[in-house]
């Protein structure tokens, strides 16, 4: 009797979608299931833009932001009085799982160590903070990202 409670029990779960054999999507990849590494991004692909958790709109004023491209290059960008005042494009290169190398056309290589960390929203949803390990805070900014100040967010 034991065994018909289970295996009814077991018949149950496949029907519900819970099967056994099923992979968790939650759960990571295992090595034998990495997908094709030419469409693996990049945790840094993508916008990211200075103020977006403080909630005040002063970000649509003036502010900056990095666009990291999947195939190396990016674009800085700088606007004020809601107005486009510069773009710099430049080049990055991942080195280590957190830490890459960027340049600005003009200049040397910086190696930036950063970190991520996932903040609140402010008013719904979840942001991605982005912070240079090794910034210098001053009087105005206790953390940045590539000599500038304060954090760059991207929407999760």
């Amino acid at each position: 009797m034991n065994g018909l409670r289970k295996m009814i029990a077991a018949f149950g779960l496949i029907i519900k979608g819970k099967s056994s054999f099923k992979r968790d999507e939650s759960e990571p990849l295992h090595k034998d299931e990495t997908k094709d590494s030419l469409h693996q991004q990049d945790e840094l692909v993508g916008l990211w833009e200075n103020d977006l958790n403080d909630g005040s709109g002063l970000h649509g004023i003036w502010g900056w932001s990095f666009r990291f491209n999947p195939n190396g290059t990016g674009l800085y960008s700088y606007w004020s009085q809601s107005k486009l005042q510069n773009q710099d494009p430049f080049t990055w290169e991942r080195l280590t799982g957190n830490s890459i190398k960027v340049k600005l056309e003009k200049d040397e290589w910086s190696i930036i160590e950063y970190s991520t960390t996932i903040v609140d929203a402010p008013y719904a949803g979840k942001l991605i903070k982005l912070t240079d390990i090794n910034y210098e805070p001053d009087d105005h900014f206790k953390e940045g990202f590539w000599d500038y100040p304060g954090a760059i967010f991207r929407a999760l």
